[in-house]
This record gives structure tokens, sequence and C-alpha cells, in this order.
């Protein structure tokens, strides 16, 4: 594992430092599906004969295995992790999807289970809900702002997107309120690609156009549509490869944003530092490069003398 000082990235001169993986045996295939708080939940697998999930905290070294989900594994597994205000506890939660038979037909349904960790462990499995869990480039990242975990979605059997929000203290589902602009264009065939994040604690909606434009909308006031503003646009030097797709990963104190997108052809992942003051972006390509974006998360230490 490899961890990169971003300001001599952008500076042209590449500086790293390396945390040593957990896992000693180099043939596990190691996949980071969710962040918080410093902690990551990984899962690991070998040979496809299973997997397990781990949670690491590379502060401290220490390694945890935890409870697989008990649900059936499908297509598509996606994962998140957050923390409980209330109960001072970390809950993981999984949406499986996969097939299942009626009436001769098949039918694509998704289920739920929380993993409530601490001192007392509970799976709840929520079965079978009323929502698509839309994946891009076959991952559903669940965003986790307000005590609850998003996605984008759709409210089945309807084909308009929204998002999708699953509470961790009241255990239910709800659509996240959007303004009517937001939600032409969370539902614009053209945009290239969506995602939601989370920025200095809210909860933003991001999507790319025309190749070298990356949108970024913010929600000041959860689940309050009027909150709904378009924080930036930020417009990437135009190199040779268009944007694929994008993800948030940082928010600096001095307002510079980090993302890392990927490009249509080569899939090569790019760190893209934007100043929203100045309006200018730098770009560089990541030299020790996870086998897809989603494999990237934003890890800070303090200082000692903070």
């Amino acid at each position: 594992m490899h961890i990169t000082t971003f300001s001599s990235v952008f500076e042209g001169h590449q500086c790293e430092s390396v945390i040593d993986s957990p896992f000693k045996d180099k043939s596990l295939n190691i996949e980071i599906v969710g962040s918080c708080n410093g902690l990551i939940l990984m899962r690991c697998s070998k040979d496809y004969l299973g997997s397990r999930r781990w949670l690491w905290n590379p502060c401290t070294k220490e390694l945890k295995g935890i409870v697989n989900p008990t649900i059936k594994h499908g297509l598509l597994d996606y994962h998140g992790i957050g923390y409980n205000r209330d109960t001072d506890d970390y809950s993981t939660i999984v949406v499986a999807t996969r097939y299942i038979e009626r009436y001769s037909n098949r039918y694509r349904v998704y289920e739920i289970e929380l993993c409530t960790l601490g001192s007392k462990l509970r799976n709840t499995v929520f079965g079978i809900v009323s929502y698509e869990i839309i994946s891009m480039d076959g991952k559903a990242e669940a965003i986790f702002v307000f005590g609850a975990f998003h996605w984008i979605g759709r409210r089945l059997p309807s084909n308009r997107l929204c998002i999708v929000s699953f509470d961790i203290r009241r255990e239910n589902f709800i659509e996240v309120v959007v303004t009517p602009l937001v939600s032409d264009i969370l539902n614009n065939v053209d945009n290239n690609h969506k995602a939601l994040g989370d920025l200095a604690g809210c909860l933003c909606f991001i999507r790319t156009y025309g190749g070298f434009n990356i949108d970024v909308w913010v929600m000041k006031d959860y689940n309050v549509s009027e909150s709904w503003t378009k924080l930036f646009i930020a417009r990437l030097p135009v190199v040779e490869k268009s944007i694929n797709s994008v993800k948030l990963l940082w928010e600096f104190k001095n307002g510079e944003v980090l993302f890392v997108t990927t490009t249509e052809s080569d899939h090569k992942n790019r760190l893209v530092l934007y100043d929203p003051v100045s309006k200018k972006s730098k770009v560089t390509i990541i030299q020790h490069t996870a086998r897809n974006k989603w494999n990237i998360e934003a890890y800070a230490e303090r200082s000692r003398d903070a």
C-alpha cells in the first residue's frame, strides 16, 4: 500500500511513504469497500473461495475480522460503514443483488443487511426492498453523512432516478428531497457520470459533462430541498482523454478539493486538485494506481502538535 504526499505530487516530485499491508498473503484479492473516521472496511478473497470482511486502522495497525453478512451473495454486493452517535457504535451495511424466479420470469431484487458492531453484535436483515441501487463502474459507493447511507437509486418500478438514504438509527429508507433542477440533472441521460460525495460533512451531488467539466452541488441543510446549491464547476485542463468517472476524495482547510478521475479509453487514474478561489485545476497521473478508483481512499492523520 502506498501513501502519496499530494503537495509533492502536484509540484511534479513523487514523494512516497509506505504503510505495510496488514495481510501477508500476496495472493489475496483485497478490495476497499468503505471507510469512516479513519477505519477502513475491506473485503478479502482468494481464488473465489469466498470472502471475509475486515476493519483496519492504519494509524494503530489494528486489524479486526468482522462477521460476514447472512444474506445470500448475488451478482453484485455493495458495502458501507458508518458511525451511530446515539449508541457510540459502528455499523456496516450490505446491499446484495440477486435474481428470483416468478411466473417463469426472472427479476432482479435487492436485499439489505445491517450489522451493528460493538459490545452487542447484531445483524438485521430487511429483506427485499423497493429500491434499485444504481451502480457506477460495477460499484455503488455508500456515502455516509447525517447518520445515513446514501446512494443514487430509483424506486421500483419507476425508471426515474433519485437519491436514496438508509438511516442507521431509525433503520428505514427515505428519498432525499432535491430541487427540480437537480432531479432533471440526475435523470439527464447525456451526462457522462453521476456520483454522490461528502463535502465538509454535507451531502453533495457530482456530475461530469463535456469531457472535462465537474459540477458539484451541495445540500447545506440536510433534507431541505431549497438548500441545494451549485458550489462550483471545476474545469480540468484539456488532456488527450476525456473523463469517464469521478470520485470526491477530500476537502482541505484552504478550500481546495481533491478528486480522483478515470479516463474513457486508457482508464488511468488521475488526481485532480481544484481551487475554487482561483478556479484552477492541477492534474497528475497516479503512478501506483489501484485497479479502479474505488480502491483509492483519502487518509489523514492529525499532527502531534494539533
